[in-house]
């Protein structure tokens, strides 16, 4: 199922490793290169649902099927942690993690015995251990998610990606992966451990960007991009959103961020013209490329020599930035819709308080659904509603229902 585009595209993993002194990084990086694939010639196909943005793949445990996220922008894999108890996992140390937003946090790491995707054993690789609670909410109405693949596993492999066709292939031979000596080749930087980057340039401005099928958008840059775009174009004209950025491993992340048009993009031989990207104020934010632009390719990844291979599989459209004043914000737990996330410049903006909850949208009451009828809600009525030039809504605001219009505006102008 393709998700839909008029949701929040606020949901991130961009797992890094801090890595603190020498005896740390050699061992840390000894855990994370364990495991290996209990076959030596090998070629899988997988399938796996783009739902909500994201890719998630099934894998099999003790004869038990498990969603995981296939996210290249997390160095290490990461689990559950009622599924690490379930399943005994032994622990083998305790390490820092940085998110997408510079969030550091202390996690316990251990060893998964082995697991199975399409009966090919992976054993003995390790893992994060962590509160998937928010992740949780985030999915409940599509499926359960249990973990996070990362490039720790995808470094013992070849991998090719069809969005189109929902599929995954992965092999121990590169030969096996037809046709790429015509694809677009582009030279990742990468580390013996930890993550992929891609050299990017946005009009003039050159930096590392992360390749990050764990990002739901296209292109976000951090504080220290938007001061050097600033800098660069003294009259660029962005517009910001105030609010919820993303749910990362470590926490939800607050904070601004701008939107801009930026004539032209460019990595390896690909170029884009007139793209809006997502430039966060925070200096700590992780630089991503997302699956707005990969899921446009056939890609093939070469961990060994450090190549992405790229291959046009659908003509990119750049839909036109018209939003609401406010994002319309799911909370699964709570069976509640509410007001979230600003656009401060919109012509019609309004202040509304946090703690808000929707009564009814277009005179469909929203307050009381149980689960089927929440999520029959939230999957298929909300984004057919979403898709008019303005919606009536009845919120619950410090104890008064009010009457409230959203009106969508068009908040960047496309050539």
């Amino acid at each position: 199922m393709r998700y839909q585009k008029v949701m929040l595209r606020i949901f991130l993993f961009s797992i890094s490793l801090l890595l603190l002194n020498s005896c740390s990084i050699s061992k840390t990086t000894r855990v994370i290169e364990s495991g290996s694939i209990r076959k030596n010639d090998f070629y899988k196909e997988v399938d796996f649902n783009f739902t909500k943005g994201l890719l998630i793949v099934d894998i099999e445990i003790n004869g038990k099927i498990y969603p995981f996220i296939f996210d290249t922008g997390a160095s290490v894999s990461v689990i559950e942690e009622d599924l690490a108890k379930e399943l005994n996992c032994k622990k083998i140390l305790t390490k820092n993690i940085g998110d997408s937003a510079g969030k550091k946090k202390k996690y316990d790491f251990v060893t998964i015995p082995t697991f199975e995707i399409e009966s090919l054993q992976f054993q003995d690789f390790s893992a994060a251990v962590s509160d998937f609670s928010d992740i949780a909410n985030f999915f409940a109405c599509d499926t359960k998610v249990y973990g996070i693949l990362g490039n720790n596993i995808f470094r013992k492999a070849y991998w090719r990606i069809d969005y189109q066709k929902e599929k995954i292939w992965f092999g121990n031979n590169i030969a096996d992966f037809s046709g790429i000596e015509k694809d677009t080749k582009i030279k990742l930087s990468l580390g013996r451990i930890g993550n992929a980057y891609i050299e990017t340039t946005l009009d003039s401005i050159t930096a590392k960007f992360t390749f990050d099928t764990g990002k739901r958008g296209k292109i976000k840059g951090n504080g220290n991009i938007f001061k050097k775009v600033l800098e660069k174009n003294k009259g660029l004209e962005y517009t910001p959103n105030k609010g919820l950025t993303g749910i990362s491993l470590n926490d939800k992340n607050y904070g601004i961020v701008n939107h801009t048009l930026i004539k032209k993009v460019s990595f390896g031989g690909i170029e884009l013209n007139d793209q809006i990207i997502e430039l966060d104020e925070s200096p700590a934010a992780s630089r991503l490329l997302g699956n707005e632009i990969w899921e446009n390719y056939i890609l093939t990844i070469d961990w060994t020599e450090g190549y992405l291979y790229l291959r046009p599989n659908q003509e990119m459209i750049q839909e036109p930035f018209e939003k609401f004043e406010h994002l319309v914000l799911a909370d699964y737990k709570t069976k509640s819709l509410k007001l979230s996330n600003k656009w401060l410049e919109h012509p019609t903006a309004f202040d509304i308080d946090p703690d808000n909850k929707i009564v009814s949208i277009e005179g469909i009451d929203v307050k009381n659904l149980n689960e089927s009828a929440y999520c029959e809600f939230v999957n298929n009525g909300l984004p057919e509603i979403q898709k008019k030039q303005q919606i009536e809504l009845k919120v619950l605001e410090k104890g008064q229902v009010k009457n409230i219009t959203l009106r969508k505006a068009k908040l960047i102008s496309i050539k």
